[in-house]
């Protein structure tokens, strides 16, 4: 059996586009996106679990102060119901 790998991969971005949970998450990004207070926050948490990921893959020390920033940009994204 010979799989072509260009056409299985399309394959399934088509099967995942039909998809609920991706349709769900394409509707919620957008109102997100559509509220500018949910999207800056959105960004901003985004943004900051980048920053600590590269620096954690990159061998450096998350400091205490920037996990507790994380924590609270946790609890203010928890607090948006949009997001």
């Amino acid at each position: 059996m010979d799989v072509n790998l260009y056409d299985m991969t399309h394959d399934f971005e088509r099967v995942l586009r039909r998809s609920n949970e991706f349709k769900s998450l394409k509707s919620i990004y957008r109102e997100v996106n559509a509220d500018p207070e949910a999207k800056q926050l959105f960004n901003k948490s985004h943004n900051l679990q980048i920053e600590l990921q590269n620096k954690q893959m990159t061998g450096r020390k998350i400091m205490r102060d920037e996990i507790e920033e994380v924590q609270k940009m946790g609890e203010f994204v928890q607090k948006n119901e949009k997001i």
